[in-house]
C-alpha cells in the first residue's frame, strides 16, 4: 500500500511540474539523463512467470525520488490513453492539474485498475526472468502462477541499481467447476483436474429438459494457510439464464468431506438477463481445521429453464471464481456489516484486501428438432401431419416422448400398443407453416414416426432418424474431439475453454434447432377390405378386361373379312 502511495505521489509531482504541457507533449517527453538498471533475482523454486510493463522510466535523485526533469512515459503504456485514464478527461484540452488532483486522491487499487483499462497498457512488455535487467522507473507487473492463474497485478518502483528479488505469491488457492456427464470423459489438463476429478466430471455435458443437472465446485487452500490466523474464502458462481434458480437449502458444502455450514449463501437473479449469481461465503475458513492440502467442495443440482435455455451449438455457459484474503492481519469477521436491513458489504475494504482467481467454466447443451412438412411437388407447407418422437432401448424396446403444449420435451413413457392420434401429450401436429418442433433433448438417436398424414397424402413408410452427437470443432480455441472419444477442452495456452458443439447431421438454423425438411406426395388411401373403395377397384378392373376382349374379337373378325 505504501509503495503504491509513493508511486502516486511521485507521479503527481511529475505531472504538477508539467501543467503547461499538452497531452501530446506528455507523450513525447524524453528523460534528460542516462538510465541505469536493476538486476532481477528470482529463486529457482519460484515457478511463477512475470511480465513487466514500463510505466515511467528515468533516474531518481539521491533520495530515490523522481522529478519532472528525469522521468518520462515508459514503453509499456500508451501515453495518450494513460493521460486520459488518470485525469478522467478527454485528451484534447484537459490541463495537467486535473491529473494531479486525481492522483492525490486515488488509492492503489484504483491506480492499478486504471492501468488495466482503457487501452493504457501497450503490447510492449519485458518477460522477466532471473537476471533480467530493468531500467529504473515504475512498472506494472503481471504475475501468472504455475496453474495458469493470472494473479492481481502490482506496481513496482525501482529507484536504485543493484539486485532486486521478486518473490512469488506462493500457493494462491484455486477453484474449478465441473458438471456431471457420465456418457463422456474430459481430457484432463491441469493438476487440479488430475487431483480432484474422476470420470464423469466434465467441462461440458448435454441434458434434456426435466433432467437433474449436477454441478460441483472445488477449491484448494494456499500453501501458506498456516501463516494466517483467519482466512476469507468466497466462491462466486455465475449460472446462465437457461437454468432454474436453485434453492440455498439444496447446496452441500464440505471441507475435507466433512459437511459445514457457510456464513452466507446469497442467490441473486437479474430480472432482465435472468442470469443468477450465487455466492458461498465463509468468513473464516480456518475455523474448520484446514491445512494446505484441504479441499472445499460445493455440490448442487438444477434443471434447464425451458423459457430461457440456449438451444443448440452455443450452449449454456457458466463459471466460478474464488475470492480470498491477501491481508495477513485479516480479522476473520468477513466483509459485511450487520444492519437492521440485512447484510451490507464493505466493498472498499474488501477490494483492498482480497484477490480473485481466474474464472473456470463449464458449458451444458440441449438440442431441438424443427421438422418442416412440405408438398413434394409444390414445396408448399403441409398442416395436419401427425408425428410421435420415439427412442429405442435395449432389444429395440421403444419409448414415446411426452411433450407439453409448447413442444418442450417432458419425459419418455412406455410405448402404448396403439397410438391415440388425438392425444396431444404425445402426438405432434404440423402447424399452418408445416412445422413440428421438439425442444430440450439430450444427445442420442431419436426417431420421428408419422402416425397420420395430411388428407390426400401418403403416410411415410419409414421413421426419420435424428442423431445428436457431441462433435467438437477444431477451429481457433474451440475444443476438439479426440480419437478415443474423450474431449480436449483447453485453449491453446492450456487454460480451460468454452466451446462449440455441433449436430451430426441435418442443418442447424440460427435458433439452434436441427432443421429437417420432410416431403410428402399426394396419393390414395386404401379403405378397409370389403368397403366401397375396393369394390370400385375390382369393378374397374373387370371393365378394363372386358374392353380388351371386345377389341381383340373385333380385330379377329376384321381379319377374316379381309
Amino acid at each position: 500500500m505504501k509503495m503504491f502511495k509513493r508511486m502516486a505521489a511521485a507521479a503527481a509531482a511529475f505531472i504538477l511540474a508539467m501543467t503547461v504541457m499538452t497531452a501530446g507533449a506528455f507523450a513525447e517527453a524524453e528523460p534528460n539523463v542516462d538510465a541505469t538498471a536493476a538486476t532481477i533475482v528470482i529463486d529457482e523454486s519460484n515457478k511463477n512467470t512475470y511480465k513487466a510493463y514500463q510505466i515511467f522510466v528515468g533516474t531518481p535523485d539521491a533520495e530515490g525520488k523522481f522529478t519532472s526533469n528525469d522521468i518520462a512515459v515508459g514503453s509499456g503504456v500508451n501515453a495518450e490513453a494513460l493521460f486520459a485514464a488518470i485525469t478522467g478527461a478527454d485528451e484534447s484540452a484537459s490541463p495537467m492539474i486535473f491529473a494531479l488532483d486525481y492522483l492525490s486522491k486515488a488509492d492503489a487499487a484504483t491506480v492499478t485498475s486504471k492501468l488495466k483499462s482503457n487501452g493504457v497498457l501497450s503490447e510492449t512488455f519485458t518477460e522477466v526472468k532471473d537476471g533480467t535487467e530493468l531500467p529504473l522507473g515504475y512498472y506494472y507487473i503481471e504475475e501468472t502462477d504455475a496453474n495458469d492463474n493470472t494473479l492481481k497485478g502490482d506496481l513496482l518502483k525501482i529507484a536504485k541499481a543493484g539486485e532486486l528479488e521478486i518473490k512469488a505469491k506462493i500457493g494462491a488457492p484455486r477453484a474449478e467447476k465441473k458438471v456431471i456427464e457420465e456418457d463422456y470423459t474430459v481430457t484432463v489438463g491441469s493438476e487440479i483436474d488430475k487431483d480432484l476429478y474422476v470420470e464423469g466430471y466434465n467441462d461440458a455435458a448435454d441434458y434434456s429438459f426435466g433432467e437433474q443437472i449436477n454441478f460441483q465446485i472445488v477449491g484448494t487452500m494456499p500453501q501458506t494457510i498456516a501463516d494466517y490466523d483467519h482466512y476469507y474464502y468466497e466462491f462466486t458462481d455465475c449460472l446462465a439464464a437457461g437454468f432454474e434458480v436453485p434453492n440455498a437449502v439444496d447446496f452441500t458444502v464440505t471441507v475435507d468431506e466433512v459437511e459445514i455450514r457457510p456464513d452466507y449463501i446469497i442467490i441473486d437473479t437479474d430480472a432482465e438477463t435472468h442470469e443468477t449469481t450465487i455466492r458461498i461465503i465463509i468468513n473464516d475458513i480456518t475455523n474448520h481445521a484446514v491445512t494446505a492440502a484441504s479441499i472445499v467442495k460445493v455440490n448442487y443440482a438444477t434443471e434447464f429453464d425451458p423459457e430461457n435455455a440456449v438451444i443448440g451449438p452455443d450452449g449454456n455457459t457458466n463459471g466460478v471464481h474464488l475470492t480470498y484474503t491477501t491481508n495477513p492481519e485479516y480479522d476473520g469477521e468477513g466483509y459485511f456489516e450487520q444492519t437492521g436491513e440485512g447484510e451490507v458489504e464493505k466493498t472498499e475494504e474488501k477490494d483492498e484486501e482480497t484477490e480473485d482467481t481466474t474464472e473456470d467454466g463449464v458449458v451444458v447443451y440441449t438440442y431441438a428438432i424443427a421438422l418442416n412438412k412440405l408438398d413434394k411437388d409444390t414445396e408448399g407447407a403441409l398442416a395436419g401431419a401427425k408425428f410421435v418422437l420415439v427412442r429405442k432401448g435395449e432389444n429395440n424396446q421403444e419409448a414415446i416422448a411426452k411433450v407439453d403444449e409448447e413442444g418442450n420435451f417432458v419425459q419418455f413413457d412406455e410405448m402404448p400398443d396403439e397410438i391415440d392420434t388425438t392425444n396431444t401429450d404425445y402426438v405432434l401436429t404440423s402447424d399452418d407453416g408445416g412445422f413440428i418442433t421438439v425442444t430440450g433433448l439430450d444427445s442420442g438417436t431419436y426417431f420421428l414416426r408419422e402416425v397420420e398424414a395430411p388428407e390426400d397424402y401418403n403416410l411415410l413408410e419409414e421413421d426419420i432418424e435424428v442423431s445428436f452427437v457431441p462433435l467438437l470443432t477444431t477451429d481457433g480455441n474451440d475444443p476438439v474431439r479426440n480419437t478415443d472419444g474423450s474431449w480436449g477442452y483447453k485453449n491453446n495456452d492450456g487454460s480451460d475453454a468454452y466451446g462449440t458443439m455441433n449436430t451430426s447431421d441435418g442443418v442447424t438454423d440460427d435458433d439452434g434447432y436441427m432443421y429437417l425438411e420432410v416431403e410428402n406426395q399426394k396419393g390414395y388411401k386404401l379403405p378397409e377390405t370389403g368397403g366401397i373403395g375396393t369394390t370400385i377397384f375390382y369393378v374397374g378392373g373387370g371393365i378394363t378386361a372386358a374392353a380388351a376382349g371386345i377389341v381383340l374379337v373385333a380385330r379377329r373378325r376384321a381379319k377374316k373379312d379381309q
